[in-house]
């Protein structure tokens, strides 16, 4: 039998809304930091269509403890 297989889409900003996730978890990578936080969705300013992987290269973090850019 032959196999279906069908692309798996990253999820936009709208579908993890409707999964009930209140905004993106951040981590500062500075080693002597660590830092992290989340950002509420409405904080990001970004359109509901926005797909997850592009949220890091649309907006730019800096941590609030040591205001590096080392973000994930």
């Amino acid at each position: 039998m032959a196999k279906i297989s069908y692309p798996i889409h990253p999820p936009s900003i709208a579908d993890l809304r409707r999964m009930g996730l209140n905004g993106i978890h951040v981590t500062c990578t500075n080693s002597n930091c660590k830092h992290c936080g989340v950002v509420a969705w409405d904080q990001l300013l970004l359109a509901d269509d926005t797909v997850f992987p592009d949220i890091k290269s649309r907006r730019r973090f800096r941590c609030q403890s040591c205001g590096s850019h080392s973000i994930h």
